[in-house]
């Protein structure tokens, strides 16, 4: 499945059902990434560009060096 999982979520992006099952395709893609297998791991960052244009625009958390992940570090806030 590990292996597939991008064009699972790209084909289902079609209809955008992609965000109907947004939580259980990034709880999968997150146990993939934090998995023990580095071959898992290598799948993840090989379909982590496919997840970054699905769902970035639905995280709420902004992107590495950002005005307010600057700011942060400046502070000393974590």
């Amino acid at each position: 499945m590990a292996y597939i999982i991008g064009k699972i979520v790209n084909k289902l992006s079609a209809f955008d059902l992609h965000l109907k099952y947004k939580d259980q395709i990034l709880t999968f893609y997150k146990a993939m990434v934090e998995h023990r297998d580095p071959g898992n791991n290598l799948t993840g960052i090989y379909n982590l560009p496919c997840f970054n244009l699905l769902y970035k625009d639905l995280v709420s958390r902004p992107p590495p060096g950002t005005a307010a992940t600057q700011s942060t570090r400046a502070t000393g806030a974590a």
